[in-house]
């Protein structure tokens, strides 16, 4: 029977597959500063941290949560000795490790990638600024690739803030403060975690005063506010700006994922409580969807 039917295990793998094929395709888009990127991974990982909820699944279904990964880049585990006061087991059984850093690690080896590329972009437009002025187009397209890695920067770390908030609870709530590693590990988390916060606040502020002076009718104003902020465009240019609402859908689907993880990982002895929340907050941000159409490229 397994040949005519699938298990949910091959099915879930193949789904992951396409999943992170697509993702791979869509990461293109970061070249211009698309967030796209982050809502296909924001959406994968909502499901892949369900299995973190204390509920029944089939065999099948566990061996495919402990095999699946949204992360198209891996650089592997970093490769810790990590004490815990009694990591709950609704974690532990898929070896999450109390360590922020630990489980962090490869979003911030690839956070590190996109700092060196625009340190070295910026480096070389240094070096090479007088001969950059007397060729425009090879100075246009060391802009772009300054302000792409920037983006890149901006999405990896606000796209992940969910993650962030995981870990950080979870090392600041089990984790020992027993080595300096570990010590290193929490600040590490916090000092993330309060840069995630502030990327949140600056993106409804900017949204803000854009909307502000769009009313105003003030052009020339716009389009001096819109330089200022060209490097922070991943943070809005994908949405419709004809409302706050639809123009801040980024940040609502960042604040859903937060609150989503903080369900998981504050309720975890209350799986029927977390299921009715995620219930409610999907719905909400489903709603929201339909209503008002906040991508620009689709309806």
């Amino acid at each position: 029977t397994s040949e005519c039917f699938p298990t949910p295990n091959s099915i879930l793998t193949e789904v992951s597959s396409v999943g992170m094929a697509v993702a791979s395709s869509v990461g293109s888009g970061l070249c211009i500063g698309s967030s796209l990127f982050a809502n296909f991974g924001l959406m994968t990982k909502i499901l892949q941290n369900m299995r973190y909820m204390n509920l029944g699944v089939s065999r099948d279904l566990k061996n495919a949560f402990k095999t699946w990964s949204t992360k198209v880049i891996s650089f592997g585990k970093l490769s810790v000795d990590s004490k815990s006061h009694d990591l709950p087991f609704e974690f532990a059984r898929y070896d999450v490790d109390p360590m922020f850093l630990v489980n962090y690690w490869t979003s911030l080896m690839t956070t590190l990638i996109g700092v060196g590329c625009f340190g070295f972009f910026h480096g070389i437009k240094f070096l090479l600024r007088e001969k950059l002025m007397k060729r425009k187009l090879v100075s246009s397209v060391m802009n772009f690739m300054i302000l792409a890695s920037f983006n890149f920067i901006i999405i990896q770390i606000y796209g992940t803030l969910d993650e962030i908030v995981l870990y950080s609870i979870l090392q600041l709530r089990f984790g020992e403060f027993s080595s300096g590693l570990s010590i290193a590990s929490s600040i590490l988390g916090i000092a993330f975690l309060l840069l995630g916060v502030s990327l949140l606040i600056l993106h409804f502020w900017i949204i803000y005063k854009y909307n502000k002076l769009k009313k105003q009718g003030n052009t020339e104003s716009l389009e001096k506010y819109l330089k200022r902020f060209e490097y922070f465009q991943a943070l809005y240019q994908d949405f419709k700006d004809t409302t706050h609402l639809r123009h801040s859908y980024f940040a609502f689907l960042i604040i859903r994922a937060i609150i989503c993880n903080l369900i998981i990982v504050v309720l975890y002895e209350k799986p029927f409580t977390q299921a009715i929340m995620f219930m409610i907050i999907n719905l909400l941000m489903i709603g929201l969807l339909i209503s008002k159409g906040p991508f620009k490229e689709i309806y």
